[in-house]
């Protein structure tokens, strides 16, 4: 297992940003509130350490023979095949 920031924020795939675009989503609309309750700004740090822990260990290269595949682990734990060579 690697880790690899620009993965998990879509570098050749939407579907490896979703994680980065709800929690950049969530955070903006907690933060956005005048007032800012400390509610919302715990709920907010707490998503942004969610967020950078996304990216700890996030890919995995699979090999057979002297062929290899990598992939990017999604929220959900599921993993998605990249288009980068190996």
């Amino acid at each position: 297992m690697n880790s690899d920031g620009y993965q998990g924020m879509g570098e050749d795939s939407a579907l490896d940003a979703v994680g980065t675009l709800v929690e950049m989503k969530a955070s903006l609309d907690l933060l956005l509130d005048s007032s800012t309750p400390i509610e919302k700004m715990v709920t907010a740090t707490l998503g942004q350490r969610w967020f950078g822990d996304q990216f700890i260990n996030n890919t995995v290269i699979v090999t057979q023979g002297l062929n290899g595949e990598a992939f990017v682990k999604l929220p959900d734990w599921d993993l998605q095949p990249t288009s980068r060579p190996i």
